[in-house]
């Protein structure tokens, strides 16, 4: 009876182990090779992109590399930021012509007036990268 206890006991190390070893690399799909001009990838606001808010390639899309791990994987597609079928009512056309994706420190006095991705689209993927905003630039 104790013999079979301590097997018992034994099958479970081995399994918790297994899954203390398999959880993590399937969460944390094979990123080897992606972004390596871009500074890595990153878990950037529950994406997975490049440190430089470059968007992943196909080729680490379809390894599934996943640096978020509980976050669902979202494709970073071109910024709708300054395209005519994204423009906000209240905006002009030829204003919104000069906005484009700046961080903070780029956009200085005007990131007041930025805008997130939610006030020109509503499809994720589409907005600036990373922390950038929609910004006037004039």
């Amino acid at each position: 009876m104790a013999l079979r206890k301590m097997q018992n006991i034994l099958v479970w190390c081995f399994i918790s182990l297994f899954l203390l070893i398999l959880v993590p690399a399937i969460a944390y799909a094979d990123c080897r090779g992606c972004c390596s001009w871009h500074g890595g990838v990153v878990c950037s606001g529950g994406v997975t992109r490049c440190r430089d808010g470059q968007e992943l390639s196909e080729t680490c899309w379809s390894k599934g590399c996943n640096k978020c791990g509980w976050a669902p994987v979202v494709e970073i597609r071109e910024s709708l930021c300054s395209e005519e079928d994204a423009r906000p009512s209240d905006i002009k056309k030829d204003d919104w012509s000069g906005y484009k994706c700046l961080d903070k420190d780029e956009a200085g006095d005007n990131w007041e007036l930025c805008l997130s991705r939610t006030d020109y689209t509503n499809k994720k993927g589409y907005g600036c990268p990373g922390q950038q905003k929609c910004c006037p630039t004039d």
